[in-house]
């Protein structure tokens, strides 16, 4: 995970400003509405890992298309 987040970061970019960015360029939401921590089963926290990774995938899919153009 580590190298497809650094992939992603822009040269002079904190981690927490990419996953910022990351998160306000998916939803337009303020980061702030994902703050805390709420109770969910084993399927419902797979099927979190699950987008996330399609989410990832496809922002790196991207970077590397734009890189090659």
């Amino acid at each position: 995970m580590y190298h497809l987040l650094k992939s992603l970061k822009k040269e002079e970019e904190s981690f927490s400003d990419l996953l910022r960015r990351l998160a306000l360029n998916k939803n337009g939401q303020i980061l702030d509405a994902f703050f805390g921590a709420w109770e969910m089963n084993d399927q419902e926290f797979e099927e979190i890992q699950k987008k996330l990774r399609e989410i990832f995938i496809s922002k790196e899919f991207d970077s590397l298309h734009e890189e090659h153009e």
